[in-house]
């Protein structure tokens, strides 16, 4: 039906908007949505991750030119998440991922306050080797969760960014989203291979999703750090509520 596509550009457009100002999040309103006009989880999860191409693809272009990507990291990030992507493809359609939803919901609740550590220990900067390990245990155990799953885990990745590596909040962003932009093109195009994705309403969450992320990270560049801490904050409540009811 024709309003029902139209009505997806404006769910990937709206959802994609919060999610390049929070840091992530999306996820939480566009594969619900499939769900709820009837797609069954693979499908849902498959073409959510098409609008997570034009996700990737605005962010990055608003992101272009502003110094904020840790080139250190995002390789080893990428290599992880092209890992993981591949084993997900395999996996989406064996495995019902809202079996995860209400651990995800509650694990983003518990976290969205840690935003607010005032601790100078947890302050950008310089991180330890302990930490910088860690760092990368729970970057590799959630950059699985995403691709997965696809929901809510991308504001987790920014959080560890953010305190076990020490970035601040848009710099983590910027970094998740570079070292992630692999990780909805591989799962699309293998998911596509196996039928899928539902492309008509594919294609109008990738052109709501190319806009609304372009806009939503320009508006994060302007307001800064403390905005971004507030609307990933705001993110994370939400998802998990959602998630959890």
């Amino acid at each position: 039906m024709s309003w029902l596509v139209l009505l997806t550009f404006f769910i990937g457009l709206t959802s994609s908007t919060l999610s390049g100002m929070g840091g992530g999040g999306g996820g939480f309103i566009t594969v619900p949505y499939f769900l709820f006009i009837g797609l069954n989880p693979a499908h849902a999860l498959a073409t959510a991750k098409m609008g997570g191409v034009g996700t990737s693809v605005g962010a990055i272009t608003a992101l272009r030119g502003k110094g904020l990507v840790n080139r250190k990291l995002v390789m080893p990030f990428m290599i992880l998440t092209i890992v993981f992507s591949l084993i997900s493809a395999w996996l989406i359609p064996r495995l019902d991922p809202t079996l995860f939803q209400k651990v995800i919901g509650v694990t983003l609740i518990a976290l969205s306050p840690t935003l607010f550590i005032k601790k100078a220990s947890f302050q950008s900067g310089e991180r330890s080797r302990p930490f910088i390990i860690l760092g990368f245990i729970c970057y590799a155990v959630f950059s699985f969760l995403q691709t997965l799953v696809g929901t809510g885990m991308g504001s987790v990745l920014v959080i560890i960014l953010i305190f076990l590596f020490g970035l601040g909040a848009l710099e983590a962003n910027a970094t998740k989203r570079v070292a992630q932009a692999s990780q909805s093109a591989i799962l699309f195009v293998l998911l596509a291979l196996q039928g899928l994705v539902m492309w008509w309403h594919g294609l109008a969450g990738l052109l709501g999703s190319v806009l609304g992320s372009h806009l939503g990270t320009k508006i994060a560049i302007k307001r800064g750090e403390g905005f971004v801490r507030v609307m990933l904050a705001v993110v994370m409540l939400t998802s998990g509520v959602a998630l959890v009811f």
